[in-house]
């Protein structure tokens, strides 16, 4: 009986196969393969893993060598590789890294690269469109987390997140609301909206609860507007204190340049004012209010007035009081007599004020006896975008006081029409005074403002002392000499 070799073996295989037929006819093996036997009920060959092998694995200590190949499953030639063929490579082992040496790796990608750049690096397995999020580019690492990202909204638009913290700007985020889209309404929003809207109600207490006029530089002010007969309206700022019991005392007027006619008048500009206001810091005053004049009319105030008197108010103190010198009407004048004049004190409520802060008051305004508002607010439960100015009015009552720090208040005052103020002007005065005290007869606030407005005395080196000795009356001939002989060489 002939032997079967493999070359000769009619099923037509491989040198290295082997069959029944050359298996069984007595044949010379192979030389042995080394190789590892699979676990058992393992199928797969070494390059696969299973539940049953890994834990075999997992058991095996370290450096053990990986599974080779199991040559009873390969059924090919030589030169063909299968899966049983393809043994798994064995990495080599790494040592880990220790924590801190792993930080400082960590800190050191953060600040190679921008968060952007990781943002793509992190992105490049992920095989959707770049507007799409799945779970592995949604996952930030640690220094990669931008808060653009949790924008909500289109390119054109802005929030909390892709606004600048430090900009003044920046609202807090639109409410948005769950039961629909940006564009949309329902009963929840509007609701919202009309508890967001104000309410304008009556104001009762006022920040101011008296003022305190200064008699004489009162009557100053009026004699000129009744020597016009009030065809010319006339504006003037006053200054004074605040004291801790609310009541505000007023020591003197100043008049600063203005256009005016009998309805209406035009603030200009004024250099004069910060003179006026360091003057008056020398004597700690400060700017206490304003008053201005009208012929008899409907309205005491205006709504154009009632607006400036919220801009003062908020500009300068919220006890800040608006004076008013009016005519009376032809029904008061029968009973009280021809040429008397009418003195009132009033302040705006604080939403006034708060409607100046918004910008909420259209100007100028075209109806005197209401305000017009660019957003509606609601007025006695209704909604409207006119609101009466005598809701946003307090009455402050008034009194008058003659215990102003300054003595006098009979000098030519400024920015009169038709008269300008001349040096002759401060002889006339220093001679009619001739008989008080030095420093009373400088003891009036136009006359220092004079001073200064005609450069004679410097606001900086000549006032700060010559203030000092008006405010406390000195009365030492060896402190007030030297002014006393300079004043007496400019009048001669």
């Amino acid at each position: 009986m002939s032997v079967i070799t493999p070359a000769t073996c009619p099923s037509h295989h491989g040198p290295n196969a082997r069959c029944l037929k050359c298996m069984g006819s007595g044949a010379t093996p192979p030389p042995a393969v080394p190789s590892v036997s699979p676990p058992p009920h393992c199928t797969h060959g070494p390059s696969v893993h299973c539940p049953r092998c890994s834990a075999g694995m997992a058991s095996k200590p370290a450096g053990t060598a990986a599974r080779g190949r199991v040559p009873w499953l390969c059924t090919h030639g030589p030169g063909v590789k299968c899966v049983n063929c393809l043994a798994a490579a064995s990495p080599s082992p790494s040592p880990s890294p220790t924590p801190a040496a792993a930080a400082t790796a960590a800190g050191a990608a953060a600040t190679s690269t921008t968060p952007q750049q990781r943002k793509q690096q992190r992105r490049q397995p992920c095989r959707h469109p770049s507007n799409m999020r799945c779970p592995n580019c949604m996952v930030p690492t640690p220094g990669e987390i931008d808060e653009t990202e949790m924008c909500q909204h289109g390119p054109h638009g802005a929030c909390a997140h892709c606004m600048p913290k430090d900009a003044p700007s920046a609202a807090p985020p639109v409410f948005r609301c769950r039961n629909h889209g940006p564009h949309g309404s329902c009963i929840e929003c509007m609701s919202r909206l009309d508890q967001a809207k104000l309410r304008i109600k009556s104001q009762t207490d006022s920040h101011c609860v008296r003022a305190r006029m200064d008699l004489a530089s009162a009557n100053a002010f009026q004699a000129f507007v009744q020597g016009q007969k009030f065809n010319t309206r006339r504006v003037g700022f006053l200054y004074g204190t605040f004291d801790d019991a609310g009541s505000t005392t007023v020591h003197a007027i100043y008049e600063p340049p203005q256009k005016a006619n009998k309805t209406d008048f035009e603030l200009l500009p004024d250099r004069g004012g910060e003179t006026a206001d360091a003057i008056a810091t020398l004597f700690g005053l400060r700017r206490v209010g304003w008053i201005f004049s009208h012929a008899a009319r409907p309205q005491i105030l205006t709504a154009t007035e009632v607006s400036m008197a919220a801009a003062f108010q908020a500009q300068y103190d919220p006890r800040f009081v608006t004076v008013v010198l009016s005519a009376l009407s032809p029904e008061e004048q029968s009973a009280k007599g021809a040429g008397q004049t009418k003195v009132e004190a009033f302040q705006v409520s604080d939403q006034c004020v708060e409607l100046h802060h918004a910008h909420q008051i259209v100007l100028p305004c075209s109806n005197p006896d209401a305000i017009t508002v660019r957003n509606s607010v609601y007025v006695t439960a209704a909604e409207t975008n006119t609101i009466d100015a005598h809701l946003l009015m307090l009455n402050i009552p008034m009194v008058s006081h003659q215990q102003s720090i300054f003595a006098l208040c009979n000098f030519p005052i400024e920015n009169r029409p038709g008269y300008e103020q001349k040096l002759s002007d401060l002889k006339v005065h220093l001679m009619r005074e001739a008989a008080r005290p030095f420093t009373d007869r400088l003891a009036d606030f136009h006359l220092l403002l004079y001073l200064v407005n005609q450069g004679l005395f410097s606001i900086s080196t000549d006032m700060p002392p010559l203030c000092d000795l008006v405010r406390r009356k000195v009365r030492d001939r060896s402190q007030i000499e030297g002014f006393e002989m300079l004043l007496s060489g400019l009048v001669g």
